[in-house]
């Protein structure tokens, strides 16, 4: 996101926005007010890694949204195929501690 603000972008659409829109603001108005966007962007980078690491990013996404917002987890439609209990507890692994350090 920060690249992209700096490019001089008005806005953004990644799926990383539905999970955590307040970092992508974060980064949108630090970068418009002259400050450092290295500290958002840096959390949002660890998010976006996260989709970027599985090819189900829809499914991550689905599944993260449950942790991050509180909505309840609901399917991805054929041909995407959901997360098996086994990768919904490594990334729980990963996001739980990441919520827990940021203000998400």
């Amino acid at each position: 996101a920060q690249d992209a603000y700096e490019g001089g972008v008005a806005g953004t659409i990644t799926a990383a926005g539905n999970l955590v829109p307040h970092l992508i603001q974060a980064v949108r108005q630090a970068v418009l007010n002259g400050a450092d966007p290295a500290g958002p962007q840096a959390s949002l980078n660890v998010v976006r890694g996260w989709l970027n690491q599985s090819p189900l990013m829809h499914a991550v996404t689905k599944f993260l949204l449950t942790l991050f917002a509180d909505l309840p987890l609901t399917a991805v439609r054929p041909p995407l195929v959901d997360l098996d209990d086994a990768q919904k507890a490594a990334l729980a692994a990963v996001a739980t501690p990441f919520l827990a350090a940021t203000d998400v």
